[in-house]
């Protein structure tokens, strides 16, 4: 089993997890954007990247390109007053095809310069993942321990004690989802460069493998405080990966995989509910299931 290859993709995905918090965890809403999202962000690193864009510049496009479908999503219920499900679901759908207009085709092979080949060093793949995800968790460990971060947090579990202090909890909502949404194309462009190509099913399911990541984490470290949270998302993302290759490494067919991460999930759902009846809730964020 390659351990290394399992670290790096979790250090990936713990980006993505760590924007699902930001959504599901600290917002509460409920947001299905993200699979678009993903995909989203590897589409547009590699169609700029075929086109001769920096890799830098096109990463950072990759970012932005998350960003505007959470704000689309946002505006979609802050604006036009659409349930927040059915928000997520409206953008999922007009993705898909604004993804394939970015490609051009269902899939795109990345065989031109990426951030991991950006210097010609054996590990220098390993440390551009890990810069990325210190820089990154520490960003968000610096902005939700501001007074924005907590009025965040409180949008999420009551709203109207954001509008008792005189704020717009619409505001809250649209630039959470712009985060989240940001870091989960960050984590597609990121998964891209590093398979190597962007296919436009590489969203589909990642919404419920993600979000098992995310409940298998809360489950292992209590996350009672925000260092704890975003451990939390680090520490589920890697656990989770081993997990889905030691289950390729002993051979379960790749067509069950995702039947095994819902019964997963299911369990996992089931252990933090029946546990939470025989103690007090001292998690941050809200329940959004």
């Amino acid at each position: 089993m390659d351990y290394i290859g399992i670290f790096e993709l979790g250090i990936i995905f713990s980006i993505f997890v760590l924007g699902m918090i930001f959504s599901f965890r600290l917002l509460g809403f409920a947001d299905l954007t993200i699979e678009g999202s993903f995909t989203m962000g590897g589409a547009i690193f590699s169609i700029l990247s075929i086109s001769g864009i920096n890799p830098v510049f096109a990463f950072l496009l990759s970012i932005l390109g998350g960003g505007l479908a959470g704000f689309a999503t946002a505006s979609l219920h802050c604006f036009l007053g659409i349930n927040k499900l059915l928000s997520g679901i409206i953008t999922l759908t007009l993705l898909y095809t604004l993804n394939l207009r970015i490609m051009g085709k269902s899939n795109l092979f990345i065989d031109t310069p990426t951030l991991f080949s950006l210097v010609s060093y054996p590990w220098f793949d390993k440390v551009v993942l890990v810069f990325l995800c210190i820089v990154v968790f520490s960003l968000a460990k610096l902005l939700l321990s501001t007074n924005f971060g907590l009025y965040l947090r409180a949008t999420g579990e009551n709203d109207g004690l954001i509008r008792k202090l005189n704020y717009n909890p619409n505001k809250f909502i649209v630039i959470g989802l712009i985060i989240s949404n940001a870091l989960i194309a960050m984590s597609g462009s990121l998964f891209a460069q590093y398979v190597g190509y962007n296919d436009i099913g590489s969203g589909q399911g990642m919404l419920v493998s993600m979000l098992t990541a995310m409940i298998v984490g809360e489950n292992i470290i209590n996350p009672s405080s925000i260092n704890r949270q975003l451990l939390a998302a680090f520490v589920g993302a890697i656990i989770f990966q081993f997990i889905y290759s030691f289950a390729l490494e002993i051979g379960v067919n790749p067509i069950d995989l995702k039947f095994l991460i819902g019964v997963l999930l299911i369990s996992f759902l089931a252990f933090a509910k029946y546990s939470s009846r025989k103690k007090i809730n001292k998690n941050i964020g809200c329940d959004f299931i």
